[in-house]
C-alpha cells in the first residue's frame, strides 16, 4: 500500500498517528507504513508546544493519517521503531 490523498479520506474516519517534526523523520515513519502495507495521508497542519509551561510556539508538522481501526497497529509499529516513546492502548 503507500501513501494516498487526504481529499480521499474526507468522507471517512482517519486516526492521527503521528506528527513528523522534519523531513527525516517523516521518511523514516513512510518507509515503516509502506514496508507493512498501511495506506496513509499526509498533511502539513500547525500545531502548539508549550515551552517552561508559559510560552506557546507554533510549530508545522507533517501528520500521518489511516483509517480508524489501524491507528493501534500503526502506533505499535512506530514505538516498536522508537518513534513513540509512551503510548497506552
Amino acid at each position: 500500500m503507500a501513501r494516498i490523498d487526504i481529499q480521499s479520506l474526507k468522507d471517512k474516519e482517519v486516526e492521527l498517528i503521528y506528527i513528523a517534526a522534519n523531513l527525516k523523520e517523516a521518511k523514516e515513519v513512510e518507509k515503516i507504513l509502506m514496508s507493512s502495507t498501511i495506506d496513509y495521508a499526509l498533511s502539513i497542519e500547525s500545531f502548539d508546544k508549550v515551552m517552561g509551561n508559559v510560552v506557546s510556539v507554533e510549530y508545522k508538522g507533517l501528520f500521518f493519517y489511516v483509517l480508524q481501526g489501524q491507528g493501534k497497529y500503526c502506533k505499535g509499529l512506530l514505538k516498536k521503531a522508537g518513534f513513540i516513546k509512551e503510548w497506552n492502548d
